[in-house]
């Protein structure tokens, strides 16, 4: 990962997420707190060192006493906003802890990822950003369930990941997340930055989102050829992951989000960005 993605990840991601140091439900009823981390199920939750108003750290029957009082409650809080859980728990994550556990897991996902993207980490610090947000999103096993975009990008086409990025903005019941369709925007500034950064051969450490590249703009049609090897462009399968895999499915389980069964069975089946990416479908 590039010093400028790891610099500006805060930057990028809380407005995204927040940044809440007590557990509160997202939109699908999932325990959450700090910058969007999942502490849900419970085992999750006892990993983050909590603390009680006096400064003292929590104890295990007490976090545990805690989280379910508030699961209890999360249908009801899921469409609120987080403030309204606030008062249903008195164990808090430190300003220092919230940002060693955020970096914590941004340099795991990003191991996990260079296991699938071999050359990330010669990627432009854009594309890498918008790698890492999707990641952070719908967990580091994402390129499974992304065939088209993981594809794309072996192959440089950031392009086309632009397009083949976007992440289902309605989850599975129905409800939407008003959060995940301005990530899909920053994501594509990402990929359209980080295509402007090869076809004008500029600096790939240097960051350019927030902000559009601002050298001369390439257009489609000046952006190098698409690859035709067809080593770059194949599938990337589970087998291929080897121990990213079991990294994936072990060492990050605060990206349950992703991986509990319902979830990815239901992604694999309806093959999210086959069937929603169209070149016109981002505002």
């Amino acid at each position: 990962m590039h010093p400028s993605v790891r610099a500006a990840w805060r930057f990028f991601s809380e407005p995204l997420e927040g940044r809440v140091p007590y557990l509160y439900a997202d939109v699908r009823g999932l325990l959450t707190v700090g910058v969007g981390n999942l502490a849900d199920p419970l085992e999750l939750a006892l990993r983050f060192p909590w603390t009680m108003p006096d400064g003292e750290l929590a104890t295990r029957p007490e976090v545990e006493r805690q989280w379910h009082a508030i699961k209890a409650k999360a249908k009801e809080l899921a469409p609120k906003h987080h403030r309204h859980a606030a008062h249903l728990t008195s164990i808090r994550l430190t300003n220092e802890d919230i940002d060693e556990v955020v970096l914590d897991k941004l340099d795991s996902n990003a191991e996990i990822l260079a296991r699938v993207f071999k050359g990330f980490a010669e990627y432009p610090a854009d594309a890498q950003l918008g790698i890492l947000s999707m990641a952070w999103a719908v967990g580091p096993g994402f390129p499974l369930k992304f065939p088209t975009f993981t594809r794309q990008a072996l192959a440089g086409e950031w392009w086309n990941c632009a397009t083949s990025s976007k992440i289902r903005e309605v989850s599975p019941e129905g409800i939407a997340n008003p959060g995940v369709a301005t990530r899909n925007q920053q994501n594509r500034l990402c990929f359209e930055n980080a295509a402007n950064v090869i076809a004008n051969n500029a600096d790939r450490s240097v960051l350019h989102w927030p902000s559009k590249f601002q050298h001369p703009l390439a257009t489609l049609e000046d952006a190098p050829p698409l690859s035709r090897d067809p080593d770059s462009t194949r599938l990337v399968e589970p087998s291929d992951l080897g121990a990213a895999h079991g990294s994936i499915l072990a060492r990050t389980l605060d990206d349950a989000r992703a991986w509990t069964k319902e979830s990815a069975d239901e992604a694999m089946r309806e093959a999210d960005d086959e069937e929603t990416t169209k070149p016109d479908r981002i505002a």
